[in-house]
């Protein structure tokens, strides 16, 4: 049994659980990750961050276990509570330099609770299957057409039909993330386009499930959409816990994510050693 110090942060409702590791203490494991995660047992987040010292040129290094306890390779709204929490411990006077699992973020805090990340260069891979982008993908008895971006986590982004139910995403996303054509699972993000600069837009994260809002998946979406010539950037992406703006000037550029990030509380909580 360990004492773990934490502190709770969120950004658009996304929210998480951070661990200060820098002084030697072990980061949970798949185990403890899900246990902390959990609503009900535990303190509760989407996603558990365990601050790392860095391992090059960064301000700090972090780790992102989901829901679930399975590690995920970026989180956009989790670099800004970063960067936001970093601020308000006096360690930053300026831009800081974050090493993520998916590479360097850059994080900048704008105004009160208020943090700008700017995230590496989206990729935008192909499937195997065809291709082609947009892509398809038969699930539920029908064929879906999505857009295949990796803004360091794999995201599949479906452009919502015009009347079509907002509920759609609880079977959709599931249903992808277990298709053949992602074997390492895909976070789901089904759009709706309001204008050439306004989006909604729900996403279901892989180890998370529907989050109220989803940074990487805000950034996939604006990407997606901009190559695509469906929106302009930047781009206003309004989830369920407000809204981001994100900004891509395409290729050779990185991402620019600005949003809100706010410290809730902290605590310490008994983890015990668990393997199962």
């Amino acid at each position: 049994m360990s004492t773990l110090k934490f502190d709770k942060l969120e950004g658009l409702g996304n929210d998480f659980v951070l661990i200060d590791c820098r002084d030697g203490t072990q980061a949970p494991d798949e185990f403890q990750a899900a246990r902390i995660a959990d609503r009900h047992s535990g303190i509760g987040c989407d996603q558990v961050l365990a601050i790392l010292s860095p391992r090059e040129q960064g301000h700090c290094a972090y780790s992102i276990r989901n829901a679930d306890g399975s590690c995920a390779v970026q989180c956009g709204n989790g670099a800004r509570c970063i960067g936001w929490w970093l601020h308000l411990r006096g360690e930053t006077a300026g831009p800081a330099v974050l090493e993520s699992p998916g590479g360097l973020v850059t994080v900048t805090v704008e105004g009160p609770e208020l943090v700008r990340a700017s995230l590496q260069e989206p990729t935008f891979p192909k499937p195997v299957k065809d291709g082609q982008w947009p892509a398809q993908v038969k699930v539920d008895g029908r064929s879906v057409q999505f857009y295949p971006v990796d803004t360091g986590n794999p995201h599949a982004v479906v452009v919502r039909e015009s009347g079509e139910p907002g509920h759609r995403l609880e079977s959709l996303g599931p249903a992808m993330e277990a298709s053949a054509l992602f074997p390492d699972g895909v976070n789901v993000g089904l759009v709706e386009i309001l204008d050439h600069e306004t989006v909604k837009l729900q996403v279901h994260e892989r180890g998370s499930g529907i989050t109220r809002a989803c940074g990487s998946g805000a950034c996939a979406a604006a990407c997606a959409l901009i190559r695509a010539g469906l929106a302009t950037s930047p781009v206003s992406v309004l989830q369920a816990g407000g809204s981001l703006v994100i900004e891509w000037k395409g290729e050779g550029f990185p991402i620019q994510m600005t949003g809100p990030a706010r410290w809730v509380f902290k605590g310490e909580i008994e983890c015990q050693n668990v393997t199962q």
